[in-house]
């Protein structure tokens, strides 16, 4: 068992105990029957390596929505949640063999979350072959039109991500495009897409850099870029690499607009950056493309809560109020709880195809927007909808939900500002 996998382990059991659980025998299969009222899930992410940055907001979700699901009596009339956090290294070769020594020291692993891009092609085939229902944030297109029956998705797809960057840039008279991409698989997912709709807008691509990632300089791909003289810049990497790339930018006075993916929104990349261009600077260049609704839902107060309360969430917790990354892992680890107590079953051979009478509209359906409020709907015998809190979430035939992209600036208080939305139907277009 390496390190990381260990330590969260001993978390989890710890953790366990607490809530009263117990923990079987190493090696135990992942769907025995439950001893004594106790599941897994396994939180699959990348907790250090080149795409870290995602680990927090992963880690936050998933411990927010167990408190939440444990506090109000578990799941399945009264099975309590664990969670086994597994660290891919931001590397698949790593990622694969660490899920399996989860599998093969954890017992009752009924569900997955995080399951990041850059590891995904070797992950996903694994879990699907364990019936192992996931709420994966992978990003490859590839997903789509897939048919695994275990895959879900609540994330619009990197292409579709990354062909909304174009779209605002063409709407907003920007047409002079750099893009400057981390060379790592986490961070090439958008540049696909960026490309695709520098051409379908016909705009101009200046120029593209594809950074190895944390170099003491990025002296000369500055040079290049400020040379192709663009209008806004397009970008995708880790918080250190961007803080020497954007700081050397900045000393040569060559600052333009930037427009980046979700997470640059968190302190993981924002702090970097804000600390080598200056905070007011970030503030006014930055637009962070994320998922969700514009609308503020009801579930937010909730999550708040549970956020403040839950174990092993950083501090301070308030940077992940307004993670659309977090929203969107926490939903759909509310919307498996919600499966599981459709379904009276741990099992997710059984719970797994619950998810959409949960989540999917209906005239007679009742809206709830939290795990209590369904909860007390499903034991009132009543059928509902789950709107989380980036909104409904409507899976199509391939398990995909494809909420509206959001673009949002950063402000001193560090409530995003919003600036507009994307529809679905333009995501689902695009994608």
């Amino acid at each position: 068992m390496n390190h990381r996998l260990r330590i969260a382990a001993c978390a989890s059991a710890a953790v366990s105990a607490a809530l009263g659980l117990t923990v079987t025998a190493a090696g135990a299969s992942p769907h025995a029957a439950a001893s004594k009222g106790s599941v897994n899930l396994a939180l699959i992410t990348d907790y250090t390596g080149s795409s870290s940055f995602e680990g927090p907001p992963d880690t936050a979700a998933v411990w927010s929505a167990v408190y939440d699901i444990n506090h109000h009596g578990g799941v399945a009339g009264g099975y309590k949640l664990g969670v086994i956090e597994v660290d891919t290294r931001s590397d698949p070769a790593d990622a694969l063999p660490a899920v399996q020594r989860a599998y093969a020291t954890s017992h009752n692993i009924v569900a997955a979350e995080g399951v990041p891009t850059d590891a995904a092609p070797t992950i996903i085939p694994f879990l699907n072959s364990q019936h192992t229902s996931m709420m994966s944030g992978a990003g490859q297109s590839q997903y789509n039109h897939t048919n695994l029956k275990y895959f879900w998705r609540t994330f619009a797809p990197d292409a579709a991500t990354g062909l909304a960057y174009t779209l605002w840039a063409h709407e907003h008279g920007l047409n002079r495009i750099a893009t400057v991409f981390g060379t790592d698989p986490g961070s090439q997912g958008d540049l696909p897409g960026v490309l695709e709709g520098i051409k379908d807008e016909h705009q101009t691509l200046t120029v593209e850099l594809n950074l190895t990632p944390d170099q003491p300089n990025y002296q000369a791909d500055v040079a290049r870029l400020i040379a192709s003289k663009p209008q806004v810049i397009v970008t995708e990497e880790d918080g250190p690499t961007a803080g020497t790339f954007f700081g050397e930018l900045q000393q040569l006075g060559g600052m333009k607009p930037i427009y980046a993916f979700a997470s640059a929104t968190d302190p993981t990349w924002a702090g970097p950056v804000a600390g080598a261009i200056g905070t007011s600077t970030l503030d006014k260049n930055l637009t962070a493309f994320v998922d969700g609704a514009p609308a503020i839902s009801p579930a937010q107060s909730v999550w708040q809560y549970d956020l403040n309360h839950a174990p092993n969430v950083a501090t301070p917790h308030s940077k992940f109020y307004y993670s659309q990354r977090t929203a969107g892992i926490y939903d759909g680890v509310i919307v498996q709880a919600l499966a599981m107590d459709a379904a009276h079953s741990t099992n997710p051979v059984i719970w797994n195809n619950a998810i959409k009478s949960v989540t999917e509209p209906g005239a007679t359906k009742v809206k709830v927007y939290d795990y209590a409020e369904g909860v007390k709907a499903l034991a009132d015998h009543k059928a509902i909808q789950y709107i989380g809190i980036a909104g409904p979430i409507i899976f199509n035939q391939w398990h995909n939900s494809y909420a509206g992209l959001i673009p949002e600036a950063l402000t001193p208080s560090g409530k995003p500002k919003i600036l507009g939305d994307i529809l679905p139907r333009q995501i689902q277009a695009m994608a």
